[in-house]
């Protein structure tokens, strides 16, 4: 809908500068200053919308995100298909618009041609500087363009070929054709028709003028042109001696006294007037045609708190099968910005959309078909949407070795807990290797080619530091890409990277342009890479077995421990607690890590009134927890296993 903003904002500046002709000039005897007030109206009302001037834009705030963990930018890919075609609101008015210019666009072309058949058929006189075409069957004259078509007895009268020359000219004809095509790509606009009959007049005014200049008294031509207003050639491309509808108003500006020379400072008010328009279409419309920018406009950083959960994500029901396949358990048509993804196997979920709707069977087939919604329909939408990497498969209940770390492989054992068990086994931290991606892009966000929001990382490239994150836009041909986490980067780098760094090595390092939106790549087989937040593993009934959760209100067990590839919901929202199964005088214990095996919550004597919203370790002591999924360890005093699961937070 540009084209349509586009003609309305320029057709509003358009009666602006009208309204200043009629109001100021339209009176004045200053008739080449009016019709030259007139064309470059139109020329500057429709170049004012593709102006900016940036120096007037409000302070560009650039968001330095801080998160409070890494998140790689690897994604899916999804596969685009042919969507459903529907007619909206705005289609019909395209149609509309376009129909009626063309029907006008005819009538112009069949007036030129009526006018080129009068050419071809009369008798040509080659002049100096136009040809004169005698007309037989109609007593009349006008002019277009160089071109003068005239009755023989009238080629007699000085007067009439004074007045016509005039025209030829002062070329009045490339007027005429600028309003003609001005009515056929603003027709919906009533002024234009009366701008081209006010032009059309001026034409007049002109000619009249200048011929009475000489020789001729004005009251022998007012009685000329008086006897002669019937014969008139009915074109509204032609520029016509005898003109009936605008003879009177001829004879009086004949007969009028001359305008005062000051009066021309009037003319200046169109400087104020256009600046005026160009601030209120800097300032008041919000556009992307606006092509030629002025100045630069003011940024400032500012680094925000923002929970990456805030906005609205989806992840579908899924399984693992016995080779570690991702297996969609989602029936539904996915629908992402109206593109529908047709591999739901590839597809693992996404995050920062602006909208999810879930459509039931009905609602679906009425919009995409029965083929498409015959099972419902997620629909997603949104400017930001990022696509998320497989999600990990949970641990095995109860490990009884260490277990083997392949290669280019993230994994997360379970921490170990302080017990007399002597078959207690040790886990070490969590090891990440390099990966070997093609490419990297920073997870910046841009608005008209400017970056409102820049990654807050560092970013090392082959040991350089890039300075400024807004200006560098990825690159490509890398051997590795290393994503270093907070503490450690800090360690290494100091302060300036507190939010983590980017260790980026390669010999032949392509660096790219601007790209809208920077382009995401698949993430590389057999790795697994640091994440969005983990989705949510759907409930099985309860099991009698392991943890379960309080509600403050109503006291009562709300869920039991989940399945292997399951999770337990902890809704802070209502109040629940995260209880540990055991009789009332035992002593228990929980432990809580995050998916980074960051120890978030310890409690060696747990009496299930751990809420989930804040930690009590070093790093998240009186910090709110983000929404996401925890690994937990519980066990009791007469309970010599330890039991272990994820618990979702929410």
């Amino acid at each position: 809908m540009n084209w349509l903003y586009y003609l309305l904002e320029a057709n509003l500046y358009l009666a602006a500068f009208y309204f200043m002709y009629k109001l100021l000039l339209q009176r004045s005897t200053f008739y080449s200053n009016n019709r030259y007030f007139l064309i470059w109206s139109i020329i500057v009302a429709f170049a004012i919308p593709l102006v900016q001037l940036n120096f007037l834009k409000p302070q560009l705030v650039l968001e330095i995100e801080a998160v409070p963990y890494e998140i790689s930018l690897e994604a899916t890919k999804n596969v685009t298909v042919a969507q459903t075609t529907s007619f909206t609101l705005q289609d019909y008015l395209f149609y509309a618009y376009i129909a009626i210019a063309i029907l006008l666009g005819f009538k112009l072309v069949i007036s030129i041609s009526k006018i080129i058949g009068i050419f071809r058929n009369g008798n040509k006189i080659k002049l100096d500087k136009y040809t004169l075409v005698e007309l037989t069957s109609e007593h009349t004259a006008f002019s277009f363009f160089n071109i003068l078509f005239i009755h023989p007895e009238m080629a007699k009268n000085n007067a009439v070929l004074r007045h016509e020359m005039i025209h030829i000219n002062q070329k009045h004809s490339w007027d005429i054709v600028l309003l003609e095509t001005l009515k056929i790509c603003c027709w919906f606009n009533p002024l234009v028709y009366l701008m081209k009959k006010d032009l059309t007049l001026l034409h007049e005014y002109i000619a009249d003028e200048q011929t009475t200049a000489k020789n001729i008294s004005k009251h022998e031509y007012a009685m000329f042109l008086i006897e002669n207003s019937m014969a008139a050639y009915s074109s509204s491309l032609v520029n016509q001696l005898f003109n009936q509808s605008i003879l009177k108003s001829r004879i009086n500006m004949l007969n009028k006294e001359k305008t005062a020379n000051w009066a021309r400072l009037k003319y200046l008010l169109a400087v104020p007037l256009g600046l005026g328009l160009l601030c209120a279409s800097t300032l008041g419309f919000s556009k992307s045609y606006g092509y030629l920018e002025i100045g630069k406009q003011k940024t400032v950083q500012k680094t925000v708190q923002k929970n990456k959960q805030e906005k609205p994500m989806y992840y579908p029901e899924h399984r693992y099968d016995n080779k570690n396949n991702f297996i969609s358990l989602e029936k539904r048509a996915i629908i992402i910005n109206g593109k529908l993804v047709t591999d739901k196997n590839k597809f693992y979920g996404i995050v920062d959309a602006e909208e999810v709707k879930y459509l039931n069977s009905a609602e679906a087939t009425k919009i995409y078909g029965s083929k498409i919604g015959k099972n419902g329909a997620v629909v997603i939408n949104g400017k930001d949407i990022a696509a998320t990497p497989p999600p990990p498969m949970s641990p095995s209940p109860t490990p009884k070795s260490a277990p083997e770390i392949k290669k280019d492989q993230v994994k997360f054992p379970p921490p170990r807990i302080q017990s007399n068990n002597k078959d207690q086994v040790k886990f070490p931290p969590p090891v990440v290797k390099p990966r070997n991606q093609k490419s990297f892009y920073p997870a910046n966000t841009y608005y008209n080619k400017k970056a409102i929001k820049v990654d807050s990382r560092l970013i090392v490239i082959n040991g350089e530091v890039i300075t400024d994150n807004s200006t560098f836009y990825g690159v490509t041909n890398t051997e590795s890409v290393v994503f270093v986490n907070p503490k450690h980067a800090e360690e290494k780098y100091g302060t300036k990277a507190r939010y983590g760094a980017v260790e980026i090595t390669g010999r032949n390092l392509n660096r790219l342009p601007l790209v809208e939106p920077p382009p995401i790549e698949p993430p590389p087989a057999d790795k697994k890479v640091k994440r969005p937040p983990t989705p949510p593993l759907n409930p099985q009934k309860p099991s009698g077995d392991g943890v379960k959760l309080r509600s403050s209100e109503q006291g009562e067990s709300l869920a039991s421990a989940p399945s292997e590839k399951q999770a337990t919901r902890l809704d802070r929202s209502k109040k629940q607690y995260f209880s540990v199964v055991g009789g009332a005088k035992e002593i228990k214990t929980l432990k809580v890590y995050d998916r980074w095996g960051r120890e978030v919550y310890v409690n060696e004597n747990y009496n299930n009134d751990w809420d989930g919203h804040e930690g009590n370790t070093n790093d998240f002591k009186s910090r709110e927890l983000p929404t996401g999924t925890y690994f937990y360890l519980t066990n009791s005093k007469n309970d010599n296993v330890a039991k272990q699961g994820w618990v979702y937070i929410k």
